[in-house]
This record gives structure tokens, C-alpha cells and sequence, in this order.
């Protein structure tokens, strides 16, 4: 009997199987069940006190500007270790716009995002000594996408310049809808190769 209990566990109180997909290790080194664990936070939060509180800070947090501000700047400081005044420093250096397109931050419909060197520090949370500047949303995902990379950088520029020949009409002057094509010229209207074709 005595040798039984030192024997490790393969399941937990509740009857799951330990598995690296079901087991989670806590600070000390005891596993616990993940699936009891996860059941047992949700169970908490549908609490009716629980729940109502959870959702009176939730409206706050919506409503209030402040709040807002606030949950920004915690969260900032949180990932990218960056204080308030040393963000608005950082913004007042680039005249409040992009660090790339130059977009001014006031016509962003979202907050602008902090771009940092993912070589040093790859994961969400950065050592702050990486921080490169603050970007618009769109660049900062052109560069996720692109990884970062250079050189695929510059062959997305090659790529640009070897069609220069076709350049757009603005759209003010020329939109229009093309029936025989099927197409629908959204940004710049068609290319100078289209409108002559459409002349005739």
C-alpha cells in the first residue's frame, strides 16, 4: 500500500487521462488537469455576481475615454515596456505620422502600432532596448507579412518599378465600370492601355 501511493498519477480526480494536450505544471511542479481547470474558471465567471461585475467593467471600459487611455498605456508598458511620456516623445519626433507612409496618426481610425525588431525579441513581449518606431496599422502588417526581410523588400520594389509603364488615371477623373471585362476599377482607374482601348 505504501508503495502504491508514490506511484504517478494517470488520471485526474474527475477521471481525464494526463496527456501534454490535458496536463498543465504549476509554479511548484504539481500537474493539474486542464479541462478542470478551464471548466472550473468558466463555472466561476457565470456567477451571477461574477458575470455582472465582469460586464459593469466591460460598459466602462467602452464608454469612458479615460479608461481607454488607461488600458492602452498599461497594456504598452505591459509588451513593449514603454511608458506614456516615452510614447508621446516618440510620437512628437515624427510630427505625429508614420515612421514609413507618413500618414498623419489623426486619420487613423484605430491606434497607431509600436514596431520593434523581432530578430531580438520574437515573441509579443520585448525587452524595450528594440523598439523601433510607431507605425500605422497597414505598414506594420506589410512587414509581418514580408517578415522583416530586406531583400524580399527590395524585390517587392523591382517588382513596382519594372511596371511603371502602366501608370493609373486618378479615379476622379476616370471611374467607371467595365461590362465587356467584367472588371471594376477601384483605386486609380484602369491603365492608360485600358482608356484607349474604351475611347474607341
Amino acid at each position: 500500500m505504501g508503495m502504491r501511493g508514490c506511484l504517478p498519477r494517470t488520471h485526474c480526480m474527475k477521471g481525464h487521462l494526463y496527456t501534454p494536450e490535458t496536463t498543465l505544471y504549476c509554479k511548484e511542479g504539481w500537474k493539474t488537469c486542464r479541462i478542470c481547470k478551464y471548466a472550473a474558471v468558466a463555472a466561476y465567471r457565470l456567477r451571477p455576481g461574477i458575470a455582472k461585475k465582469r460586464a459593469d467593467k466591460e460598459r466602462v471600459r467602452q464608454k469612458d475615454p479615460l479608461v481607454k487611455r488607461r488600458v492602452f498605456d498599461v497594456n504598452r508598458f505591459k509588451f513593449y515596456k514603454l511608458t506614456p511620456e516615452a510614447y508621446k516623445e516618440m510620437v512628437r519626433k515624427q510630427d505625429g505620422k508614420c515612421a514609413i507612409c507618413g500618414i498623419d496618426f489623426s486619420d487613423l481610425k484605430r491606434k497607431p502600432c509600436v514596431d520593434h525588431n523581432h530578430y531580438c525579441c520574437p515573441t509579443e513581449r520585448t525587452c524595450g532596448k528594440c523598439i523601433r518606431g510607431i507605425i500605422c496599422g497597414n505598414c506594420n502588417h506589410g512587414l509581418g507579412h514580408f517578415k522583416d526581410n530586406k531583400d524580399s523588400l527590395k524585390a517587392a520594389v523591382d517588382y513596382l518599378e519594372s511596371y511603371e509603364g502602366t501608370e493609373r488615371i486618378p479615379a476622379k477623373e476616370f471611374e467607371y465600370f467595365n461590362r465587356k471585362k467584367g472588371v471594376k476599377y477601384a483605386y486609380g482607374g484602369p491603365s492608360l492601355k485600358d482608356a484607349e482601348y474604351l475611347k474607341k
